[in-house]
């Protein structure tokens, strides 16, 4: 993998991941999400309960061909929960892109949507996935009426703009920079966690316990996080840590860092080092 390659998979990520915060901040007080569920994003609230899935490819332009498998994800698990007319959770498509978008014609009809988005051809062999699932005109219509295409999504710039707004509406006393250098990093550690846990049902965070784990000061920034967000971010983080106190700020005079030496040590060289890291 070329560095520009890797460069835009870990951007798609945190945009995945910063998309995740925007969903929960938005949320109704229980609403809940799963991360890597059935889609990327499982939101499971109320009316907005959704199967979300992200692309994101700023240096691409929209063609059917890059969403063309997710849909085909989206039909085999509708048809799975035997295509049920009546069910909750609708299917998203959340993606940003370059340019292109003008070739999606919306809204989909059944014709455009079996041509450009269930039929492929693998070895020489076409393949139609809504006749291999036997799925009739109703319920594909039924899955179409549930079934969201965003290709005009926000950038990530801008998407990470209205992430920090919302850190600042949802979070008291919460200031942009609080947003950007303390609540944000915290934000993503959680979401870090949830992807990585192999138990599906560790993966869910409800709105109120989502919150309540970012908003608190004993801080794990993993050198792979600090890496991303570079360290003037972890300066901040450190500084807001341990020399804010509410609304007031500590004297400088009074401050003081307390350095366990051990039951031995040169004085000498504890002298030497203690301007070094003053």
């Amino acid at each position: 993998m070329t560095d520009r390659s890797a460069t835009a998979t870990i951007k798609g990520y945190f945009y995945q991941f910063d998309q995740t915060i925007v969903r929960l901040l938005e949320a109704t007080k229980h609403g809940s999400i799963t991360v890597e569920g059935v889609e990327d994003i499982d939101l499971d609230d109320g009316n907005e309960s959704a199967f979300v899935q992200c692309k994101y490819y700023e240096g691409t332009e929209y063609n059917h061909s890059v969403i063309k498998e997710a849909v085909i994800h989206m039909l085999r698990h509708f048809h799975a929960a035997d295509c049920s007319s009546d069910q909750v959770f609708r299917y998203r498509l959340h993606g940003h892109y370059r340019g292109g978008q003008h070739k999606l014609k919306l809204p989909l009809t059944d014709e455009f949507l079996k041509e450009h988005f269930l039929t492929y051809t693998r070895d020489k062999l076409v393949h139609k996935v809504h006749e291999e699932l036997a799925i009739t005109d109703g319920q594909l219509a039924a899955f179409r009426a549930l079934l969201d295409i965003d290709v005009n999504a926000l950038s990530y710039d801008d998407q990470q703009a209205k992430m920090f707004r919302l850190l600042e509406a949802e979070i008291q006393e919460c200031t942009a920079s609080d947003a950007q250098s303390f609540f944000y990093p915290m934000a993503i550690n959680v979401v870090q966690e949830l992807a990585i846990n192999a138990d599906e049902a560790k993966r869910k965070i409800t709105k109120d316990q989502f919150l309540k784990a970012i908003n608190r000061k004993d801080v794990v920034f993993s050198a792979w996080l600090r890496e991303h967000l570079g360290r003037e971010y972890f300066a901040r983080m450190i500084r807001r840590k341990y020399f804010y106190f509410g609304r007031t700020k500590m004297p400088k005079a009074s401050r003081f860092f307390v350095i366990e030496m051990g039951d031995e040590y040169e004085v000498d060289k504890a002298s030497r080092d203690t301007p070094r890291i003053s």
